[in-house]
């Protein structure tokens, strides 16, 4: 079997990568066709290479690695690792592969993964949610041996998928090994994945190479060029002028897209969602949120006025889905669906109600309810400046709002000054913003008491949760801790905490038959191989050998020899006998197939074909029997005579 050379060919995908941690903007990845390398294009201006202090977790599982990864069915799978064991309630043993290496060629081993966790342990950085609380310690007792202590009989297990292991020997080099670990920029950096660094602009490109001696084998693409492409129509029409082969499909154009049957769409829902931050720091000192907000019926009120339904038709064109809780139910075991119910429906006649009956009151006819002492409830309603595309929807919640007697005054913040109003000052009272979710724990520890002012977009400071919380993390068993995560979701439904609006989706767009081998699930920032395998598709194709026998008593058109075809390809072939000879029969792969001179092959492995000829054989016509030449001669003779003699009698 012979396959074609175009595995070198640019892969042509499209993801929208929109499952960056909040303080990112969404993300749309997109590949183009370009002399044998792909092209990566990307909506964020920015990549920081440092893991320890960076967001980028989707390129960070594909350079670094973790000790395990996620498969398309949410399970984890091993990675770095072989395999990882609780042997005890407080006590895990990791057994590491042994052919893992650095794109330096440096060996895996358990001293850098207890450096790294030390370093994520000692310096509160990116990937400290994922460690803090949980784990004590790490151990190396040999190469390839770790043992991880956790502060606790503890279930988490965030830490096997989501702390990005780091080449010890090259950061103790370069000096990052205090807090210069959080700041470093660490250009080239150096990793396990299967993708190495090229080269890095910032606000240009960065181009990764496939690594060698990656441990599960080189990916098939050879470069990933990440390019600076900042909005959505220029994605759009590089797409649609063939510039690129597939593109990201903005949730503004699926429906345009969807309905072009040239194209092939995917939608594939993420781990991150977007949501609407309340204030409810309990502290006053500490919080400069409305005071309103501390009162559950208010916030339940606000929550009666989001009908995401709506928003997700109208406004998004059914791109997303409508969210209940801050785990995506792509975690399916962990998904808390049996308390759907308690989502508070779209009624903004119930929430004016719900206002009314706890007292807030329209004291001087402006339209906007007051607190008991007058403060209006008027709502700074903050977003950052890379998510104005989500306006339309934020001004249809304000005119709902509206509706109940509430005012929303919707304020765009540059991201670093959105990110320190928010999650540093607690300078805001309702905020747009989104979370990416890495596993169950990590993700619920964000809204309790310890995370507020770190994690904590909510500043929620509640011994209930906090309470909740502990029970999730020191459960027992699988089914304990499964419940103790429901119930933490329950209550933050319950208690408005903030109101989940959608779970967004990676949706991607190419051209019908492309590109095979792309493992879209699970969503992007999750998933450590979704180019690992991917190619253009390879032309199986076999060999046709022509012959015939014995040689020079015929011909065949096609003629002797040896041609190549795709597979599933039909193949005619008719034989010609030479003078005096004749066609007999076909043989295929030693076979005899038929008499008929003309003769079809279906190309579905290696054929041989001969035809067979043979000679023409002319039968003479048999001489007459001996006896019979000697009657005819004697007849003839007599009648000779007797016609001599009458011819010389005279008459009488």
């Amino acid at each position: 079997m012979k396959k074609t050379d175009n595995l070198r060919k640019i892969l042509g995908l499209a993801l929208t990568c929109s499952v960056l941690l909040a303080i990112l903007p969404a993300t749309t990845w997109v590949f183009a066709h370009e002399d044998e390398e792909i092209v990566y294009y990307t909506t964020f201006s920015t990549f920081d290479p440092n893991p320890m202090h960076g967001y980028d977790y989707g390129l960070y599982k594909r350079i670094f690695g973790a000790l395990f990864a996620w498969d398309e069915d949410m399970n984890m799978i091993p990675w770095i690792a072989e395999r990882a064991v609780r042997i005890m309630n407080d006590t895990w043993v990791v057994f590491l592969r042994d052919d893992v290496k650095f794109h330096d060629g440096v060996p895996l081993t358990s001293a850098d993964v207890k450096f790294t966790f030390d370093l994520v342990l000692n310096y509160s950085g990116a990937m400290s949610r994922f460690v803090t609380g949980i784990i004590k310690e790490v151990q190396a007792p040999d190469p390839y041996t770790v043992v991880v202590k956790m502060t606790g009989p503890i279930f988490a297990k965030t830490w096997l998928t989501s702390v990005y292991i780091l080449p010890k020997h090259d950061w103790e080099a370069k000096g990052y090994v205090g807090p210069q670990c959080l700041t470093a920029t660490n250009i080239p950096f150096i990793g396990a994945g299967q993708w190495k660094y090229g080269r890095y602009v910032a606000n240009e490109y960065l181009i990764l190479e496939a690594y060698d001696d990656f441990f599960l084998g080189r990916p098939i693409i050879d470069k990933i060029y990440h390019t600076y492409m900042p909005e959505a129509e220029a994605i759009r029409a590089a797409f649609l002028a063939g510039e690129i082969e597939s593109a990201g499909v903005p949730w503004s154009l699926v429906e345009e897209w969807e309905a072009n049957p040239d194209l092939e769409i995917w939608k594939v829902p993420t781990n991150y969602y977007h949501t609407i931050y309340i204030n409810v720091n309990p502290n006053t000192t500490q919080s400069k949120g409305h005071p309103a907000l501390l009162d559950l019926n208010v916030r339940k009120a606000i929550a009666h006025c989001v009908n995401r339904t709506y928003l997700n038709e109208f406004v998004f064109y059914n791109a997303w889905i409508p969210a209940f809780s801050v785990i995506p139910p792509s975690f399916t075991q962990y998904y808390a669906s049996e308390y759907e119910d308690l989502l508070p429906e779209f009624n903004t006649a119930k929430a004016a109600q719900i206002l009314e009956d706890a007292g807030y009151v329209d004291r001087n006819g402006d339209g906007i309810r007051e607190m008991s002492d007058g403060t209006p409830l008027s709502f700074r309603f903050e977003v950052a400046n890379y998510h104005t595309d989500k306006m339309r929807a934020l001004e249809i919640i304000r005119d709902w709002m509206a509706e109940a007697g509430m005012e929303a005054v919707i304020s765009v913040q540059e991201g670093g000054s959105f990110w320190q109003r928010v999650a540093k000052t607690c300078d805001y009272d309702l905020a747009f913003w989104g979370w990416q979710v890495h596993d169950e724990n990590s993700i619920l520890n964000c809204y309790t008491s310890s995370q507020a002012g770190v994690f904590s977009s909510s500043w929620q400071q509640s011994p209930e949760f906090d309470a909740i919380y502990q029970n999730l993390l020191t459960a027992g068993t699988e089914a304990d801790h499964i419940y103790w995560v429901k119930e933490a979701q329950k209550y933050l439904v319950e208690n408005v905490v903030e109101i989940t609006l959608f779970y967004t989706t990676d949706i991607g767009a190419w051209r019908k038959g492309e590109w095979i081998g792309i493992i879209h699930e699970p969503s992007t920032n999750l998933n450590s191989r979704p180019l690992l395998y991917a190619h253009p598709p390879v032309t199986t194709q076999y060999t046709l050998t022509i012959s015939v026998f014995p040689t020079n008593w015929g011909t065949t058109n096609p003629a002797s020899g040896t041609t190549t075809h795709n597979e599933g390809a039909t193949v005619s072939v008719t034989g010609t006998a030479a003078t005096n000879y004749d066609f007999d029969h076909w043989e295929l792969d030693g076979t005899n197939v038929g008499t008929n001179p003309t003769y079809t092959v279906t190309m579905n492995r290696n054929h041989t074909l001969v035809g067979v000829f043979k000679q023409v054989v002319t039968t003479p016509t048999p001489a007459p029997p001996y006896e019979l030449y000697a009657t005819i001669g004697v007849v003839a003779v007599i009648a000779a005579i007797g016609w001599g003699l009458a011819l010389t009698r005279k008459p009488k």
